[in-house]
């Protein structure tokens, strides 16, 4: 049910809506200032998709940094990348902050991020103040050596709405779709191939007595589960996007690390409803086919593991007034740079992060545009606890949410 709508344009360097319509992002060479630190010779680039289109006409776009594509540059703290997150779909400026951490905590391997004041200055201009900034940890060798101990194996950034579809055995018809981050072995490459052999071929009995093979059950369990109780419609569950694989050298396993959760806690406005998306089925969360998640969730072994990952998270992090207390905490930080920004954008931050029902004043109105109405991240996070809380105890069946049409 529903129409397809690919992310990715073959023709261009890269995959998502950016690379689609044609949209390129060359590197600059500038300096970036950092704290007390001036680094020369960086490399600058804008980033992203949706973020960067809806901040066409203003100054404040998503960036990405490279301290040493043009130069030797010593790393900051150990990390050569840095990735600035421009906040304009996320009126709370919490969404990646507090994703990753539901991640991490969560135990699925996920970036870490801060906050940023960035000022940018051209020619001899005085510095324009563009706003605050999610910085968030780049997914690349540096965080595989840290997450897995080793950056042996290989990192993926697919982008495909059929992961783990068999395309035949030549990998130049996987290498677009899959975006490798790293030169890639035979071994590795054909590794892809060999799941999406099983993945598209095998019998149900084949299929479960396998898969284990392939995935790191237990962590996808624990990934699967925080992406629904994230209701992170923008990505995995839908339009196969915003995630990264991870190929391990010694198990031979993929393991699966979120990425872009700006339009995480239920913030999707393409996908229904806002209730409905609080209410999203947690039996069958995806949009649409997803064939790897309509067999995976048929072995019993991970629906089990799944299920029982969506308990612990419940009882343990994903819990209403713990989360109530984080955004309270994170919102204070932020008040007084949110408030540097514009009225508009401050007057829009204190009602995503303050508004606890749909029914109060500026929860109304549409989804979409410059002018939607902000979502009340704690109204969700409510919600969608006592969503799952009755799904998992069988008085509710949830909503099964269904693509674009």
């Amino acid at each position: 049910p529903g129409s397809r709508f690919e992310l990715r344009n073959p023709a261009a360097r890269r995959n998502g809506l950016s690379g689609v319509r044609g949209i390129e992002f060359d590197w600059v060479h500038g300096t970036l200032e950092f704290e007390d630190r001036s680094i020369p010779d960086v490399a600058i680039r804008y980033k992203g998709n949706g973020t960067y289109l809806r901040s066409q006409q203003t100054a404040k776009r998503p960036f990405k940094v490279d301290l040493d594509e043009f130069s030797p540059n010593a790393p900051l703290a150990g990390r050569t990348t840095l990735n600035f997150a421009n906040l304009v779909v996320d009126d709370s400026c919490l969404h990646d902050t507090l994703g990753y951490e539901m991640y991490r905590d969560a135990g699925v391997p996920a970036p870490r991020t801060s906050f940023a004041r960035l000022f940018l200055t051209t020619g001899d201009a005085p510095p324009d103040y563009l706003g605050v900034y999610a910085l968030v940890e780049n997914v690349d060798k540096p965080f595989a050596e840290e997450r897995f101990g080793t950056r042996q194996g290989a990192l993926f950034k697919p982008v495909t709405t059929e992961l783990f579809s068999d395309l035949g055995d030549d990998w130049s018809a996987y290498d677009g779709i899959y975006d490798p981050k790293n030169r890639l072995t035979r071994a590795q490459s054909d590794r892809v191939i060999e799941f999406a052999r099983l993945l598209t071929h095998a019998d149900d009995s084949v299929f479960a007595a396998r898969v284990g093979e392939f995935v790191d059950l237990e962590e996808f369990a624990r990934f699967l589960a925080v992406t629904v109780l994230l209701s992170s419609y923008d990505g995995f569950l839908n339009n196969g996007q915003n995630f990264c694989l991870w190929l391990s050298p010694d198990t031979r396993q993929f393991q699966f690390i979120p990425w872009d959760l700006d339009n995480a806690w239920g913030k999707f406005g393409s996908t229904g409803s806002a209730p409905d998306r609080a209410q999203a089925s947690i039996r069958r969360p995806w949009m649409g086919r997803h064939r790897l998640l309509e067999r995976i969730m048929a072995v019993p072994e991970f629906e089990r593991r799944y299920l029982q990952s969506l308990e612990t998270l419940l009882a343990t992090v994903f819990i209403p007034e713990r989360l109530h207390r984080r955004v309270d905490e994170l919102a204070a930080l932020l008040r007084p740079v949110v408030a540097e920004e514009s009225p508009r954008k401050f007057a829009r931050f204190e009602q995503a992060v303050s508004m606890t029902s749909l029914a109060e004043p500026g929860a109304e109105g549409r989804e979409f545009g410059r002018n939607r109405r902000p979502h009340p991240l704690k109204w969700f996070i409510t919600e969608r606890a006592r969503s799952v809380r009755e799904q998992l105890a069988g008085t509710s069946e949830g909503v099964i949410l269904e693509r674009w049409r």
